[in-house]
């Protein structure tokens, strides 16, 4: 019976011992990215943009990116998004979005962007809303 003990007791340390240094190794790296937002409207056309500068040049960026306006009812809906755009260094985003229901509203820009070096992987997400 103390030998059942002994052995539980010693695999319960060990269990402990590896889930600490999956914990250890899971930790986020801060690419400390600078990330801009900017969402006008000029008429009926909203212009996006994302600008976002890596510490390093050779650092990867990809991001996506959404836009979506504030319904009565407090709800969003999506008005376009785009996915999968990379850089390396700095990346530029801006796009338009034109529609006839493009008025006035609170709109909101949404973000993803993942920075990769070879110290690892940040990702930054954030979102700016606007009342346009």
């Amino acid at each position: 019976m103390k030998i059942i003990k002994r052995v539980c007791a010693l695999a319960l340390a060990l269990m402990m011992l590896c889930s600490a240094g999956a914990l250890a190794a899971e930790e986020r790296w801060d690419s400390r990215a600078e990330v801009s937002p900017s969402l006008t409207r000029s008429g009926s056309t909203l212009t996006c943009e994302l600008h976002v500068v890596a510490m390093s040049p050779s650092d990867k960026i990809s991001a996506n990116i959404s836009l979506a306006k504030q319904r009565a009812n407090g709800g969003w809906e999506v008005l376009d998004y785009w996915t999968g755009e990379e850089a390396t260094g700095k990346l530029y985003f801006e796009e338009t979005y034109t529609s006839s229901e493009v008025t006035g509203g609170t709109y909101r820009l949404s973000y993803t962007v993942t920075v990769t070096s070879s110290k690892g992987s940040d990702v930054i997400e954030g979102e700016k809303e606007s009342s346009l």
